[in-house]
């Protein structure tokens, strides 16, 4: 998940902002989906050395949970999508 934008943006942040991001996506005025809040803390929750070894379909999983197959086919299909960008 290294070469995503979320994880580009996450490394080009210092420390200290991303509690601020943390705390930005909890307010539901700017966010209201739980995906992203999960996201988030899973990705607050890593350290920063062990983000080149985080695979999209573990963390896809620990925010979805299991689905569906073809349901969870679909999210995947999208989740990569939105990370390629």
């Amino acid at each position: 998940m290294n070469s995503t934008i979320v994880m580009e943006l996450l490394n080009a942040l210092a420390p200290s902002e991303h509690k601020k991001v943390l705390l930005f996506l909890e307010n539901p005025l700017h966010n209201q989906r739980q995906d992203v809040r999960l996201l988030a803390n899973l990705l607050a929750t890593t350290a920063p050395e062990n983000y080149p070894q985080l695979d999209k379909r573990p963390v896809f999983q620990e925010i979805f949970g299991i689905l569906n197959p073809l349901f969870h086919a679909i999210l995947l299909w999208f989740f990569n999508l939105l990370f390629t960008f």
